[in-house]
Formats: C-alpha cells, sequence, structure tokens
C-alpha cells in the first residue's frame, strides 16, 4: 500500500509543490517517500476513521512537533489514496471538520442546526464500509446473520435464510466504526462495537439499545474493533468470564473482564498491559483460549517496530506476562489472526502480512512438557497481499498421518481472494487464486469443508458485501 500511495502522491506533493523542501528543508526521492508514508502508517502519531469512509493517518515529523505527514486510505476513493505534508492544525481540522464531530453528516445523518446531505451522497453511503464483515464467532450456528457496517456509520444485518437485509430501527445514531458478534453461555448474543468517537459499547443485537461501556481509564480512546473472548471454569460452578480486549490511542492493549456467576454478571474495571521496552501496539489484537485447557490465554498483536507480541496467562488470567515473538525477517504491518488446532497436532498458528504483503506464520506447539516454536515466511501468490483487516483461517482437512491441514484465507492488493493450503508438519504448501470479486476487505470464512472449501464473506471495492461457497462463484449481496 506504500508503495502504491507514493505513486499517486510523489509527483503532486514532492515534485510539484516541493514539499519536502517546504516541510523538511531537503529533496526526497520516491524511496524516501515511500518510506515517510510507510512509517506513517506503521506507526502513526494520531489517526482517525472518517465517518464519510476512509482511515486518516498523522506523523510527527522529526523534532518539530507542528510540521508531519498525512496519510489518507480509503478504497472506495479513485485513486485508493494519498499522502502529503502539512501541518497539525490541518490535520486537527480535519479529524474536527470531516472526521469524529461530523463525518456522518455526509452520509445523511443530521447534527444539530446541520444540513442533510443530498439525496445522491445519501444513496453512496449506503455502500457498506471497506470492513471485514462480522460472524457469530460464539454460535454453534454463526451462518445465521452477517452483520456489516455501512458508510452511514450504522449496522446493517444479513440474515442468511430469509436472504434479506435487516436495517437497524433503534441505534442508528452513525456512529459506528467496526462490530464484532459474540455468542456467551451466560449472555447470549451480543454485539460489540468501536464508536466513531472512540467509544466502546455493545448490545443485543439490532433490537437492543446500545449499552455505553467508555473508554478505557483516563478516557483514552479505543481505536481498533473489539475482540470478545469467553473463558469458562472447569469447576461445575457456572463461572463465565467474558474479556474485551482493544487498543488504545495510547498504543495500549486494554483489557475489560466481566464475569457471570448464576446469572449475575460483574463488571471489572479497565486494565492496561503496555508491552515490554516501552513499544507501542499497532495493530487490533487476536486471542486464543485453548478449549482443552483454558487456563491457557494468549492474546497476540503487532509492535510499532513490526514485531509479534504474545500476553499469555497460564493460569486463566492471575499472571500475564509479555513475549516477544520477533518475525520471520520483514516487519508486521497488518492485523494478526490465530487458531488452535487440537488432537493429534495441538499446535497454535497465528498468521499476519509483512511490510512486502507477504504472508508471514508463526506456530506454537503447546503439550505439557515439551512443545516447539518457530517462523515461517509463507509469501504470497504473486501480489502483495492487502494489509487492512486479518487473515482468516480454518480446518483444512486432514493429512495421511492424521495431522491438519491449515487453510488461511486472504486478499491480495488487485483484490482477489488468496488461499494458502500447508499441512502443519509438511513444509509442502500451496497457493490459489480465487477471482471474480475485486474485493476491499479481508474475507473471514465459515463452515469449512477442508481443502479451502466453505463460505467465504469479503467486502468489494464498490460496497457491496460478496460471497462464495466452495469456490464455484462470488456472489454480490446488495445492501438496498
Amino acid at each position: 500500500m506504500a508503495d502504491l500511495t507514493a505513486g499517486h502522491s510523489y509527483a503532486k506533493h514532492v515534485h510539484d509543490q516541493q514539499e519536502c523542501q517546504n516541510h523538511l528543508g531537503r529533496q526526497c526521492n520516491f524511496d524516501q517517500w515511500r518510506d515517510m508514508i510507510r512509517d506513517t502508517i506503521r506507526n502513526p502519531t494520531d489517526s482517525f476513521t472518517r465517518g464519510t469512509g476512509g482511515d486518516v493517518y498523522w506523523r510527527t515529523t522529526g523534532t518539530n512537533q507542528l510540521d508531519g505527514m498525512i496519510v489518507i486510505l480509503n478504497r472506495f476513493a479513485p485513486d485508493r489514496s494519498t499522502a502529503f505534508l502539512t501541518n497539525y492544525a490541518y490535520y486537527s481540522g480535519q479529524a474536527t471538520q470531516g472526521g469524529l464531530a461530523n463525518g456522518a453528516a455526509a452520509c445523511g445523518v443530521v447534527p444539530p442546526k446541520g444540513k442533510r446531505s443530498t439525496e445522491e451522497e445519501s444513496k453512496a453511503c449506503t455502500a457498506v464500509a471497506p470492513v471485514s464483515p462480522a460472524l457469530d464467532v460464539g454460535s454453534a450456528d454463526r451462518s445465521a446473520t452477517v452483520d456489516v457496517v455501512g458508510q452511514d456509520g450504522n449496522i446493517a444485518e444479513y440474515d442468511k435464510k430469509s436472504e434479506k437485509w435487516i436495517k437497524d430501527e433503534k441505534g442508528a445514531d452513525g456512529n459506528t466504526a467496526s462490530v464484532t458478534r459474540i455468542t456467551s453461555k451466560n449472555r447470549g448474543s451480543e454485539i460489540y462495537a468501536r464508536s466513531l468517537d472512540g467509544q466502546l459499547r455493545r448490545r443485543k443485537g439490532l433490537e437492543g439499545a446500545w449499552e455505553d461501556l467508555g473508554k478505557p481509564t483516563g478516557g483514552v480512546s479505543v481505536m481498533t474493533a473489539p475482540v470478545v473472548e469467553t473463558h469458562y471454569s472447569q469447576n461445575g460452578d457456572n463461572h463465565e468470564e467474558l474479556t474485551v480486549w482493544v487498543v488504545g490511542a495510547d498504543g495500549k492493549l486494554w483489557g475489560r473482564s466481566e464475569t457471570v456467576d448464576q446469572g449475575e454478571a460483574k463488571a471489572g474495571a479497565w486494565i492496561p498491559a503496555a508491552p515490554a521496552e516501552g513499544r507501542k501496539i499497532v495493530s487490533a489484537p487476536s486471542v486464543v483460549t485453548y478449549e482443552n485447557n483454558q487456563s491457557v490465554r494468549n492474546v497476540y498483536a503487532v509492535d510499532d517496530a513490526g514485531s509479534l507480541r504474545q500476553l499469555y496467562t497460564e493460569d486463566g488470567g492471575g499472571n500475564w506476562k509479555w513475549n516477544d515473538l520477533g518475525n520471520a525477517g520483514a516487519k508486521l504491518v497488518g492485523t494478526p489472526s490465530s487458531y488452535f488446532l487440537m488432537k493429534p497436532d495441538n499446535v497454535e498458528w497465528i498468521y499476519a502480512v509483512d511490510e512486502n504483503g507477504s504472508l508471514q506464520g508463526y506456530w506454537l506447539k503447546y503439550v505439557s512438557g515439551q512443545g516447539g516454536h518457530g517462523w515461517s515466511d509463507r509469501g504470497n501468490n504473486g501480489t502483495p497481499l492487502l494489509s487492512n483487516g486479518a487473515p482468516s483461517i480454518g480446518f483444512g482437512g486432514s493429512h495421511s498421518d492424521s495431522s491438519s491441514y491449515v487453510d488461511t484465507h486472504v486478499v491480495d492488493e488487485k483484490g482477489t481472494a488468496q488461499l494458502l493450503s500447508a499441512p502443519n508438519n509438511d513444509p509442502e504448501m500451496k497457493w490459489y487464486d480465487y477471482p471474480g470479486a475485486k474485493l476491499a476487505s479481508q474475507v473471514v470464512i465459515e463452515e469449512p469443508t477442508g481443502a479451502g472449501g466453505g463460505r467465504w464473506w469479503g467486502v468489494s471495492e464498490d460496497g457491496n458485501l460478496m460471497t462464495s461457497y466452495d469456490h464455484k462463484k462470488w456472489d454480490s449481496v446488495n445492501h438496498g
């Protein structure tokens, strides 16, 4: 993405408008401009998601905190991205006027004393935002509905059984940036969301009202989609702990736990977990709780050095520790995704995209009294991979020795879905292309049937929900 953005912006902002000379006092060549863009995306000083679509990143340059770079990534825009040097006052004005405060106004949401957008603009804003759809990861029937966020900042739900869209009638306030749906044993099915103004909130499906869970301690804005983890006691007392993990604007990983005992919920405080060496977390987290040993819980995220970080506990949550797992040789820039294979494998896989658009995989074998770990650079199928969103990992079938294949589903920079199928204990691996839809987000996979089969969901560049079953074809589910 940095190369693409540099290609769009270098001629205008460096060559024609001399922005490097004006703001930095020196000239920049193409490689230097591209590296500045990459640094801004990977380690921004500040960032926000525009209500009208797209992510805006700001990074100060050198010791002068008033000058810096803005990078705008928006897969719906004709050029998809741009970058330029400016001052912080300009960025702050964009964040206030065009983003967090009034961004939803451009999509038909009327602010106080504001003016509704035109009919043409409103139609454009019914498109689905370029973030991965949300499936119910805790439900046995996770395929019943698919949740998406529209460009208008509201949730829409696609019901597979009726093949109809269910619009939000109670909580449509234009203030939703991303959603996660989870079904827990004691609380049932719930939607968790990050709002455009950095709050965490939840509701009981589209029929329930929003419950404001606030911001982490000190008013830190939530910057990533929430990841929800359920952890159950193994002594039969119906004790359930539900933990929401987010990354704050301070670069810390924050967890908010809520325990449910005999039907009574008790919310705990926000707890920050900043990694060692003062590094900042720059990706959304991914969580694994071992089904056969729920005392082991692992949270993964990427830090500003491009390394994979692991926050783990082996006692159910009483004692958390950090590990720096590094990378396979190139800095990670994407959100990690993790997956645990039960017996006979007992192996955990974590995948993330690196700065070269390649897929990196880290494996971790957890067996009492023995184990192992290591990195594998899985590459790509000839085109760099998107770094926005997390890969989707699923069971890919059984090997001849009873070990398992791991299927990893990703999207490349041309918008083509790709599948990596790799055995656990074998260096053999195969990449497959599945064209037919120009996708703007990573896909999510449900109903894995082996050999890459199952149903895929993604969002196209023109804002439609797309689906494919067993790779036969891509179908558009128009958001009317």
